[in-house]
């Protein structure tokens, strides 16, 4: 009966009722019967996403066995993997099949063998085998019926798909989305060509080049006037002006001023070149702009000017410098808002640190912004140093406490002590309240700032003696579904302490530890890819007892009875640190406890990643990807100096 209703239900109805369907839902749906198997085949193949085996080696991805009735009618093909473990030098270019991090005992488990070619002979280079294998299943689709594409490897894009005379670029101008997520430290691929691309409604470009620049610009330009959504991510290319990497890279004074400019202010004025912006800038650039997300991009007034914020809804800023001077012309302009969603992260690594007064201009430009309209649904901020959280709190209240659903709030302090907690320079600050707030709170629940909010997801970083009395602020709205306690996976990695876990389980699960950079040549780190070991599987981490009670006090009768999910740890970039990573969810079936643990690879978690994904992932304190610099920056700090002699 099911198979006849929905198969003879109106094209229209049975699109719009797919479209809410998950892949995952729709799979199971087409293993109910043989009949729905051959009526939804062609609806399950419109998108196609292609999964390495591993992280590690992209290069041996099993694309023989989609066939070409599978591939003929998609309507949108992505290439995807993690980024988990490998973080630099990551792109093939240069590596070998039977590279020593490759094929070293205990540093990668599982992995399957070199394949075997026909008739015997040597296998390509991993690169040269990745290229075809992708060009062989793009050239299979249709031509022009692709509506998205991606290449989010983390490697260089293969002339063959994105060349001047490349399958994509003469196959499907009329692309709408294009993705590309390659390798910053790699400039050994081939020259790009994205001219055809004119009709572009979503672009991301994440970790380009130095190759990559120009095409990026060119696709912007395009494209700007009738973008719905642009994501860059310039990765860690900051890093690279003036400093030892030119030599290994190739990089000399005329990249450096093509690129970056001369000096600080002539990185500013390249970044809005790129982007196509004069200055000052005469009319606005991204006309029909909904969905803005910008990383280590320098922000200008220019570019603030050049967006049409009535048509933004959404909008991330993660370590981009001067930050402050892009809200403050927004503010100063009196343009008029309509966002639904902000996301702001500082990088307090950078030189903005040691400038006096920058932590009270950071406090005082983001009240100044938050004042400046209403009606926000979602707003995460990360790294603002110490202030008074509970007023900073009140004045988000004042104007998005009615139409708030999601706030995350993760402080965090620069120049901390390098010698007692380890390589870093930026630390989790998890000292929200002063004891006489917290006894304010209290003897006075109405006092507490998040009485004011009606929140479903809140994520917070603070200590856990705290957060009882923090939390209490929510019990009356009685509306939050998923509370998330935060601590990145960069400062425990470096600090190697947990919150949550106990210390005896977190030396069982490391997964980065001394022995792992036992012979590693630290003057030579472009020859090397730090393969860290997979963590442990565990039946159950030990959780420390202060952590438990808290939780038992969440989904407890005393606690917040509209909770469903309690996460702890950093789930962002594919989740780096998972031994820290807990998850409980209220337990209906009545045992003792009113709560049990789920796992993370769960559909149940999928389940909440699907509603909360971005509230979860958001604010990331991690890079996506690191030069080798700030990669030594993770490393156990006993295990740094060890190899340095010290």
């Amino acid at each position: 009966m099911a198979d006849t209703i929905l198969t003879r239900a109106p094209p229209e109805i049975l699109d719009e009722i797919l479209d809410k369907l998950s892949k995952r839902d729709l799979k199971t749906l087409t293993q109910v019967s043989k009949e729905l198997h051959r009526f939804f085949f062609d609806k399950i193949w419109r998108s196609v996403t292609i999964t390495p085996v591993d992280e590690y080696h992209q290069q041996r991805t099993p694309m023989q066995l989609l066939s070409e009735r599978c591939l003929e009618n998609a309507q949108e093909l992505h290439f995807k993997a993690n980024f988990q473990y490998p973080t630099t030098n990551r792109c093939l270019h240069g590596h070998k099949e039977s590279d020593e991090w490759y094929t070293r005992e205990g540093l990668y488990e599982g992995a399957p063998r070199a394949e075997v070619l026909e008739g015997g002979g040597q296998q390509p280079p991993p690169f040269e085998s990745l290229s075809r294998k992708a060009a062989s299943v793009l050239d299979q689709v249709k031509a022009n019926s692709l509506s998205s594409f991606s290449w989010d490897l983390g490697t260089c894009i293969p002339a063959e798909i994105l060349g001047r005379n490349g399958i994509l670029t003469q196959k499907h101008p009329k692309l709408q989305s294009l993705s590309v997520s390659g390798d910053f430290l790699c400039n050994r691929g081939a020259k790009i060509s994205v001219s055809a691309f004119r009709s572009l409604r979503r672009l991301r470009w994440r970790a380009p080049n130095r190759g990559q620049v120009n095409a990026l610009s060119e696709a912007i330009e395009n494209n700007a006037s009738h973008l719905k959504e642009l994501e860059i991510d310039f990765a860690r290319w900051k890093t690279l002006e003036g400093t030892i990497w030119y030599p290994y890279l190739g990089l000399g004074g005329g990249i450096s001023r093509k690129v970056f400019g001369v000096g600080h202010q002539g990185l500013y004025t390249e970044v809005t070149q790129l982007m196509g912006i004069p200055s000052p800038p005469q009319d606005i650039i991204f006309k029909e702009i909904r969905s803005l997300s910008l990383t280590e991009v320098p922000l200008t007034a220019d570019l603030a000017r050049a967006i049409n914020f009535q048509t933004l809804q959404s909008l991330k800023l993660r370590a981009c410098p001067d930050w402050f001077d892009f809200l403050n012309a927004i503010v100063e302009d009196k343009l008029k808002l309509n966002l639904k969603a902000f996301e702001l992260t500082d990088d307090l690594g950078e030189y903005q640190k040691t400038q006096d007064g920058y932590y009270a201009a950071c406090v005082a430009s983001m009240a100044a912004f938050l004042a400046s309209f209403k009606g926000l649904e979602q707003l995460h901020l990360a790294a603002f140093g110490p202030q008074d959280t509970a007023a900073a709190w009140q004045g988000y209240a004042r104007d998005h406490g009615e139409s708030l659903k999601s706030f995350v709030f993760h402080d965090r302090l620069a120049n901390w002590d390098r010698q007692s907690y380890g390589s870093g320079e930026v630390g989790d600050f998890q000292y929200l309240l002063s004891p006489d707030q917290i006894k304010l709170f209290k003897e006075d629940p109405s006092q507490n700032p998040l009485s004011l909010f009606n929140l479903n997801f809140f994520g917070v970083c603070c200590r856990t003696e705290d957060l009882q009395s923090l939390l209490a602020g929510l019990k009356e709205r009685n509306t939050l579904k998923v509370l998330h306690i935060r601590q990145s996976s960069a400062y425990f990695e470096m600090v190697k302490v947990s919150w949550a876990v106990s210390q005896l389980d977190m030396e069982k699960a490391m997964i980065v530890n001394q022995q792992d950079f036992d012979g590693m040549n630290f003057d030579d780190p472009l020859r090397h890819v730090v393969r860290p070991k997979r963590p442990v599987k565990q039946e159950a981490e030990e959780v420390q007892p202060e952590f438990l009670d808290l939780v038992g006090w969440a989904f407890g009768p005393e606690g917040l009875n509209s909770l469903d999910v309690l996460a702890f740890g950093d789930f962002s970039n594919g989740c780096r640190e998972p031994q820290n990573n807990l998850v409980f969810s209220r337990n209906r079936t009545g045992n003792k406890w009113g709560f049990s643990r789920i796992h993370v690879d769960g559909e149940e978690w999928h389940d909440v990643l699907d509603q909360y994904g971005d509230a979860i992932e958001a604010c990331p304190t991690d890079r996506l990807l690191h030069t080798w610099e700030t990669l030594s920056q993770r490393i156990p700090y006993s295990a740094y100096l060890s190899q340095m002699g010290e």
